[in-house]
């Protein structure tokens, strides 16, 4: 499956945009969607409440939270390694979290952030 959301995308790239918003479109199955449960209870348990630690933000089409979030949905999917992300479709992951795709696995590796 291709990037479906172009315009984002090309509004994201030239900085015109804070990131794409999540949208959950409606399917008749998501490979792997029982992961899509535990999203409550990662939230619960503090997940994403490290943001007050980082000083810069990321800029592009993936923010922060949700890189944070698709990380763990990969180790919950038991895939063990960044590297393992290419045997994976990147259009069905992508429906987990609410994106057209999840990044590919250069993007997860190069996020750097400043403490």
């Amino acid at each position: 499956m291709g990037a479906t959301c172009a315009e984002e995308r090309l509004m994201s790239a030239f900085g015109l945009s804070n990131g794409a918003s999540v949208v959950f479109e409606k399917c008749q199955s998501i490979v792997k969607g029982g992961v899509m449960l535990l999203l409550p209870f990662l939230l619960e348990c503090g997940l994403l409440s490290y943001c007050h630690h980082f000083h810069q933000r990321l800029k592009g089409y993936y923010n922060f939270n949700n890189l944070f979030i698709i990380l763990s949905f990969i180790y919950l999917l038991r895939i063990k390694s960044l590297e393992q992300v290419k045997h994976h479709s990147p259009g069905e992951l992508g429906k987990l979290v609410g994106y057209d795709r999840i990044p590919e696995v250069n993007t997860l590796r190069g996020t750097n952030v400043v403490l």
